[in-house]
């Protein structure tokens, strides 16, 4: 079970804090853990688990957002996903699948952060299409919740980006030590 112990001290750190971008359906983390292919299997079964979300949220230090409600990964048994076709968040491309993806997971997590999760939706995988950006997500905001959402593009934002399809640099793919983060940070 992980637990979240961390103080945010506005001394140390003002106005920095960070978004953790988690995937909704305990079944499909329960998936990723056990799957040799995600690189989980070393790791304790509750490390994706959501016992933490909250207390983290409450820390001021790491937010809470939405990554969608299964990823449509490719070693989740079953996605919710009319095609049932994984490893492409770009097949989001109707009403029902982009509820059942994004408006279902952020009431999960809204529920699970005992409301304090931020009102952000990541990609899985960076994968957007026109129908997400351009008609879902800026035309049912009283449905989904959410403020922005965010591709995997590795670069910093602009006032050209637009609101449902803003930037964002990733741990691990755009940086993978400190030193890296911090060299983005100075730009």
């Amino acid at each position: 079970m992980m637990t979240f112990r961390a103080k945010h001290d506005n001394n140390v750190q003002p106005g920095l804090s960070a978004t953790s971008f988690v995937i909704a359906s305990p079944f499909a983390r329960q998936a990723m853990t056990r799957s040799p292919e995600c690189g989980y299997t070393f790791l304790n079964e509750d490390w994706l688990g959501d016992d933490w979300w909250e207390s983290a949220s409450k820390t001021g230090m790491i937010s809470i957002g939405n990554h969608s409600w299964d990823h449509v990964h490719p070693v989740v048994p079953s996605v919710v996903l009319s095609s049932e076709i994984r490893g492409s968040f770009h097949e989001v491309a109707t009403y029902a699948d982009a509820n059942a993806q994004i408006r279902d997971a952020s009431a999960f997590i809204s529920k699970k952060t005992n409301g304090l999760s931020v009102p952000l939706f990541a990609f899985p995988y960076g994968h957007y299409n026109d129908y997400l950006i351009k008609v879902y997500l800026p035309n049912h905001i009283d449905e989904h919740g959410l403020a922005a959402a965010f591709s995997a593009d590795g670069r910093y934002v602009t006032n050209q980006d637009d609101l449902w399809c803003l930037p964002r640099f990733i741990c691990g793919l755009h940086w993978k030590s400190p030193e890296g983060l911090i060299g983005i940070l100075k730009g």
